[in-house]
């Protein structure tokens, strides 16, 4: 058998860099959603507190997209994010509106973001 020559090795994975790349994406996937969901959450909202949420919301999101942080704390303003829109749209329309959707979210991107 032949020796493998070390340049024709396999490339090494970093799965660090495979997460921050994974979750910029879904941060950026994210931006792109909001701007379409936040306006239609605005107008249907019937109190103004909750669209003030919605607002603020998207605008961390923004924030958190483009500014550099370590990848710990872009994850975990994601989930509070998600956790907090979902506890707010409880709050505003109760149980048969999207926030199961926004609760199930969260366990699933805890979980992918945080697991080893």
């Amino acid at each position: 058998m032949e020796a493998m020559n070390p340049r024709e090795q396999a490339p090494e994975i970093s799965y660090a860099r495979w997460r921050n790349r994974f979750l910029q994406s879904l941060l950026v996937g994210a931006c792109l959603f909001g701007l379409l969901a936040v306006p239609p959450a605005v107008m249907g909202s019937a109190n103004l507190a909750f669209s003030i949420i919605y607002v603020a919301a998207y605008l961390v999101l923004i924030a958190t997209t483009v500014v550099r942080l370590p990848y710990w704390v872009k994850a975990r303003i994601l989930l509070v994010l998600v956790f907090g829109i979902g506890v707010s749209g409880l709050l505003d329309t109760g149980i048969w509106g999207d926030s199961r959707t926004f609760m199930i979210g969260f366990i699933v991107l805890a979980t992918m973001l945080f697991s080893p």
